[in-house]
């Protein structure tokens, strides 16, 4: 298990790191609207370099774990909570997991891919609007819509994942039902 801060000095992430046994890496913020796909091409490569495991599973601070997982999806995929806009497919932000296969087809797609999602009023922002404004607002990427970019880019699907439960802004209803659930930014269980 890896625990990577995007240049958030504060302590919380050291000390969930220890807590768990977990490496730390203090990196720099690559979600900014500038930076497009980076923060996504370096999740993979530390991944892929770093670990042999079958899956990766990416996290938000406010993802709360609530059990083990029962099973965890095989194959060639992207998975999560499925979220629909428009006619778009997205995996909602809380949990995204990454088979393997599906890690390093993405981390291995051409470099002018890479290069696009830095434009993303010509790629994925054009396909959504309305986040695509908020994410300028706030220059952060809209890292669910560059993964889900990425994904179609690379010919994998997304695929729900019954495990998990993760909504945008409002805890989902029945949280114990699932293994992960998110967001939790005001609760402490």
């Amino acid at each position: 298990m890896l625990v990577v801060s995007d240049g958030d000095l504060s302590p919380e992430p050291r000390l969930i790191a220890r807590l768990f046994g977990a490496g730390y890496l203090l990196g720099t913020n690559s979600a900014t609207l500038e930076s497009g796909g980076d923060f996504l091409r370096r999740m993979l490569g530390l991944f892929l370099q770093r670990s042999n495991a079958d899956v990766l599973i990416r996290i938000d601070p406010d993802t709360l774990l609530h059990r083990n997982f029962f099973m965890l999806p095989t194959g060639i995929c992207v998975f999560g909570t499925l979220q629909r806009y428009g006619c778009r497919l997205s995996v909602q932000g809380g949990l995204v997991g990454f088979t393997r296969e599906a890690a390093e087809r993405i981390y291995n797609l051409p470099p002018t891919t890479w290069a696009r999602m830095n434009k993303p009023s010509f790629n994925w922002g054009k396909f959504i609007p309305e986040i695509y404004k908020q994410c300028a607002s706030t220059r952060r990427v809209g890292t669910d819509w560059i993964i889900a970019f990425s994904a179609r880019e690379a010919k994998i699907s997304l695929q729900e994942f019954s495990e998990v439960r993760c909504c945008w802004k409002v805890p989902p209803p029945c949280v114990r039902s699932f293994a992960a659930t998110h967001p939790h930014k005001d609760r402490k269980e």
